[in-house]
């Protein structure tokens, strides 16, 4: 399971030791992980943009982060 194996190669050091080929680019754990969440970030400015392009009701979290 990928899970087991990122926890195993974190070993004892936490994140330390952990690194992934990343699009060929090597990235520590926090790298990765930043990288990750602002991926997922624009998703969700995507989403709202197209949401209140379209006329769809918002929620209101959408709302208060960007203002729509």
């Amino acid at each position: 399971m990928a899970a087991r194996r990122l926890e195993a190669g974190l070993g004892d050091d936490g994140a330390a030791g952990f690194e992934i080929d990343f699009f060929g680019h090597r990235r520590g754990f926090a790298r990765y992980g930043a990288v990750m969440l602002q991926h997922e970030a624009i998703h969700h400015g995507e989403w709202s943009f197209y949401a209140a392009l379209g006329g769809f009701a918002t929620p209101k979290g959408w709302r208060l982060n960007w203002g729509l």
